[in-house]
């Protein structure tokens, strides 16, 4: 059984877990139900095209690190298609900090043009900064509005379903 709790261990796991399914063609990684501790200072969780990661209701802690000062985006979706974090609970590190952090401490990040990509039953929550960011091409940094969602998900072979209890980006 796997030390989830180690901050650096977990980041460099992941990112490596979601790095060699990408290279194995795979589209959907199914972590356990765990409590996941993760940190930016050892990564970004990069989000590849046509990926889903469940991550089965559990809950992923980002740690105050070395960033909380300055800004970091824990997992990142950069022009993907047909991509998703599913079943996530995932918590900033809000309260476990003494003092303020960034506004640009970011959870989840959408930057660029993401179609068809989100989150499905996710809770984001707690971030110093703001839980979920978008940033259209180019400079312009945007909000997360609802013009920019639309109902819908993925299926597991990176397929369009029609869900009226999922969100995802719609092309903004």
């Amino acid at each position: 059984v796997y030390d989830w709790t180690d901050a650096e261990a977990t980041t460099l796991a992941i990112i490596e877990i979601v790095e060699k399914a990408k290279e194995d063609g795979m589209k959907k990684v199914v972590f356990p139900n765990q409590t996941y501790n993760v940190s930016p200072d050892y990564g970004t969780v990069n989000i590849p095209t046509q990926m889903i990661l469940d991550f089965s209701g559990g809950i992923i802690q980002i740690e105050e690190s070395n960033l909380t000062a300055s800004g970091y985006q824990m997992f990142l979706f950069q022009d993907t298609e047909y991509s998703s974090i599913e079943n996530a609970i995932i918590y900033g590190e809000r309260d476990l900090i003494n003092g303020t952090g960034a506004e640009s401490c970011q959870s989840i990040f959408f930057a660029g043009y993401n179609y068809k990509s989100g989150l499905k039953d996710c809770t984001i929550s707690k971030s110093p900064g703001f839980n979920i960011g978008a940033m259209n091409k180019g400079l312009v940094r945007v909000a997360f509005t609802l013009n920019s969602v639309e109902t819908g998900g993925i299926d597991d072979n990176g397929q369009d379903m029609e869900e009226s209890y999922a969100f995802r980006n719609n092309g903004y």
